[in-house]
């Protein structure tokens, strides 16, 4: 029997893939099975070191990033007996879920816009982090203001919250990775404004990565930030208890949408593409979100950006009722187990605006001392900037310097595997201490 593959560059490669062939004999590689599927990042170091290229199967569940290999046909000895090209491969997982005209509407319309603007990095990490700080503040508090005001019934100014979500635009745009940070270390700040706040940190970034127009992320910025508006008249109690809903309690938390339009409707000045947000961001690719069981391309594009952003921050932020999931993981969580809950092309851009080690996260660096990652290296991505948490005993230390894995003299310290928060007692550092 034939199996349908795809011939993807190692530093394409991410954990849950399943390999089915290499590009040398398997005999001279350390791995014992002919056949596997990545679950760890030292089986991504691995093939990196040995191999140029593999062969992932498409029938695994685990989509790829479109246009990053050729797919080929293998037969059962692992020959290839067709080449077929490049391909969008969100295109051929789709059409295994749909049939019919519902395919034919996915390609379509749910295709991304090709790029607007060519953003670049204009600013230094610390230079941009300072910054950073004080419009994410900036942000959170006047989001808090505005919303105080809506909830006891005085004079609405929506202007504070315009001009923060323009700075916070524009620190971004400048250089994305002090944001990045800031939105992915521990915060006093309550849940629903760090929530707001840290999830349009996400969605300017991959509006940024995806090229899109000032004006179109300003957009997008806005909706972001006025999503959850309709949850002001949601009890704060169910909005925290960790149980399972009934339908009753489910309907209530749902209200919050058609809710949330009225009042965004009477607010001066919002777009029509920010009232979509508003009103679509609970919507998922598959047709299973609410409140209109949307699917595929009738959710606007800016409002799928939204949801995938809210869902990301959300399950990667601590919450009153549950902890954080570490971001490496939540990254994995959301490629191979959201099969078209999310859009996959979208899906691959938060990826790439994350990293292969995300900002934020803890790594074990090769001379077994301890990092925070606080910015990418976008042409070298397995050597990012870092700032030391540890010695080389594990025993806490907070660095002050910013350590450039790829700038360093040989012999190179490099990272060895990602770091669980907790283990050894090393914690992230906050913001606070770090930029301090």
């Amino acid at each position: 029997m034939n199996i349908e593959t795809l011939k993807m560059p190692v530093h394409e490669l991410a954990k849950g893939m399943q390999v089915v062939k290499l590009d040398r004999p398997w005999l001279e590689t350390p791995f014992k099975m002919q056949g596997f599927r990545i679950s760890s990042f030292k089986e991504l170091r691995t093939l990196e070191k040995y191999c140029k290229f593999v062969y992932v199967e498409l029938e695994s569940g685990i989509a790829v990033p479109s246009g990053k290999g050729e797919r080929v046909t293998l037969n059962e000895e692992g020959e290839a007996v067709a080449e077929h090209g490049r391909e969008t491969i969100f295109e051929k997982t789709s059409a295994r879920a749909k049939s019919g005209s519902q395919v034919s509407a996915a390609k379509v319309s749910t295709a991304l816009p090709a790029p607007a603007v060519s953003y670049e990095i204009e600013t230094p990490f610390e230079v941009e982090l300072k910054v950073a700080v004080e419009v994410v503040e900036q942000t959170k508090a006047s989001l808090k203001t505005f919303m105080q005001q809506v909830s006891i019934g005085t004079r609405n100014d929506l202007d504070p919250v315009r001009e923060a979500a323009s700075a916070l635009e524009a620190s971004v745009l400048r250089n994305p990775d002090p944001a990045m940070l800031i939105r992915s270390l521990p915060s006093d700040a309550p849940f629903s404004y760090r929530h707001c706040a840290h999830s349009a940190i996400l969605g300017i970034a991959i509006a940024r990565e995806l090229g899109f127009r000032r004006q179109t992320i300003h957009e997008l910025t806005m909706g972001i930030l006025l999503a959850d508006i309709g949850k002001i008249h949601v009890p704060k109690e169910l909005l925290r208890t960790p149980r399972r809903l009934d339908s009753r309690e489910t309907m209530i938390i749902q209200r919050h949408v058609p809710d949330g339009v009225e009042m965004a409707r009477a607010l001066d000045g919002l777009t029509p593409n920010t009232l979509q947000i508003i009103e679509t961001h609970h919507e998922r690719f598959n047709g299973s979100g609410y409140p209109a069981g949307l699917r595929g391309g009738e959710i606007p594009l800016l409002a799928r950006i939204a949801g995938l952003v809210d869902s990301f921050d959300a399950i990667t932020s601590e919450r009153a009722y549950s902890e954080p999931i570490p971001i490496y993981e939540a990254v994995q969580e959301m490629y191979a187990a959201t099969i078209d809950v999310f859009q996959r092309d979208l899906v691959e851009t938060l990826i790439q605006v994350l990293g292969t080690y995300p900002v934020g996260s803890l790594v074990e660096l090769s001379d077994a001392s301890v990092a925070v990652v606080v910015a990418l290296n976008r042409g070298r991505r397995l050597l990012p900037k870092v700032v030391r948490v540890s010695d080389v005993a594990k025993k806490p230390d907070l660095g002050r310097s910013i350590i450039d894995l790829s700038q360093q003299s040989r012999p190179a310290v490099t990272v060895k595997d990602v770091f669980d928060s907790g283990q050894d007692g090393i914690e992230p550092p906050t913001i606070t201490t770090l930029a301090g």
